[in-house]
């Protein structure tokens, strides 16, 4: 969810990474529809990763809670994550014709990912629109730049697959720039991404070796909602004061820039303002709203109002602002600070920790440091209209004659007074 660019504050990141973050979205909305998913062979864990365009921080601080047990990822085991499916950048896709980059070609869980793509794409195919999931060329060196490396270096077996819009070039010209704006992304390429996604999870977490007419129409990817993604996400007007926004927090700004940001404290594992950006509460927030568990029948949002936490330890409060109370809903969504898993954060500040044997990549992990910056202003001046000008000059040169006039005449009195002494 995040990108970079010498433009922290104009860091937009529409197509990569934003894209494929919308299409993640719009997906688990679709499925939000299925009725009792714990009924599923498996079940769906959806992880938005920030920190990624800086050497995968949220990735591989998320493995670091799974392998040391941090009370953030409680119920998680790393031992039992059997498929990983990456939605990467999607909204230049041509003609609907996504790529799938994958690792550990041989194993029966990614031909398993593979084929269900397959039966997804197939299932939207249409005789108007044609959507296409082609394998990326053998030629290429491995899997592009994504969150999925972090696991693979944990774990070479790992089968995971990554959706995309590129085969071996990329197609975004502004990957990480400030140019990367909302302008040069197609929200129809993203809805039908979106609607791929879901039905190839639902496929992969229902056991189920195709899409039914019925489930096809519960499926269906809500395109308003990618449209409003994207003008909250991706625009200043309206920007994050969306209704869609401020109906879960009440944002600290308008224009949105995913930057990584910075902690200037002790890295909590609550999402709370002082210490994590308006984009990641914001998407904390619509995870667990549309993650939320109905028990026995009965809408769970319903159970209490809250202002900062619920009494429940299975429940989290969701949708409170400085307008409203938000409610507490069951929800396992959690939020897991990115930062390098060469850091520990002590009363003293941080610390720097040896290499650990379980991060790979953390052996020559760069620490990124930033300036506090102070809030910087401009003084502008307005230039004048040059009639101004001209009468500033005539001004200025009639007061120069009045006063060597004026001078004259005190020296000529003075003169006058000293003969007559």
């Amino acid at each position: 969810m995040d990108s970079a660019s010498i433009f922290r504050d104009t860091t937009l990141g529409a197509d990569s990474p934003l894209s494929g973050l919308v299409a993640l979205l719009a997906s688990l909305d679709a499925l939000a529809n299925i009725s009792s998913p714990e009924n599923w062979n498996r079940q769906l864990v959806v992880a938005v990763f920030t920190g990624e365009a800086w050497g995968y921080l949220g990735s591989r601080q998320f493995l670091n809670q799974l392998s040391s047990g941090g009370s953030s990822v409680q119920g998680l085991d790393q031992s039992r994550i059997y498929q990983i499916l990456e939605v990467g950048s999607v909204a230049q896709a041509m003609d609907n014709v996504f790529y799938a980059h994958f690792q550990n070609e041989g194993s029966a869980a990614t031909v398993e990912i593979l084929e269900a793509l397959q039966v997804a794409a197939t299932s939207l195919n249409s005789a108007s629109a044609e959507v296409l999931v082609n394998n990326a060329s053998d030629t290429n060196p491995g899997i592009p730049p994504s969150s999925l490396m972090p696991f693979v270096h944990a774990n070479k077996s790992m089968s995971g697959v990554i959706l995309t819009e590129f085969n071996s070039v990329y197609m975004n010209k502004y990957y990480h720039s400030s140019m990367d704006i909302s302008g040069q992304i197609n929200t129809s390429t993203i809805a039908v991404a979106a609607s791929l996604v879901a039905r190839t999870l639902y496929i992969l977490a229902s056991g189920q070796s195709n899409i039914t007419s019925s489930v096809a129409d519960l499926l269906t990817v809500n395109e308003s909602l990618i449209e409003q993604l994207v003008s909250c996400l991706l625009t200043c007007n309206p920007g994050m004061s969306c209704d869609l926004v401020s109906g879960f927090i009440t944002p600290s700004q308008t224009c949105p820039n995913h930057y990584v940001g910075v902690f200037t404290g002790d890295p909590s594992e609550s999402p709370i303002t002082e210490n994590i950006d308006d984009t990641a509460r914001f998407i904390w927030n619509f995870l667990a709203n549309r993650t939320a568990l109905t028990i026995n029948g009965t809408d769970t949002g319903a159970i209490m109002d809250c202002s900062t936490g619920c009494s429940d330890s299975d429940q989290v409060c969701v949708g409170s602002t400085v307008e409203h109370k938000g409610v507490c809903v069951h929800s396992t969504t959690r939020y897991v600070p990115a930062y390098s898993t060469r850091l520990h954060y002590t009363a003293s500040g941080w610390q720097t920790l040896p290499p650990s044997s379980t991060d790979v990549l953390g052996n020559v992990d760069p620490v990124y440091t930033e300036s506090y910056w102070r809030v910087l202003g401009v003084r502008i001046f307005m230039k004048e209209s040059s009639a101004f000008d001209t009468w500033i000059l005539i001004m200025g040169m009639a007061i120069t004659v009045v006063s060597f006039m004026t001078i004259l005449s005190m020296k000529s009195a003075f003169k006058k007074r000293l003969k007559h002494a």
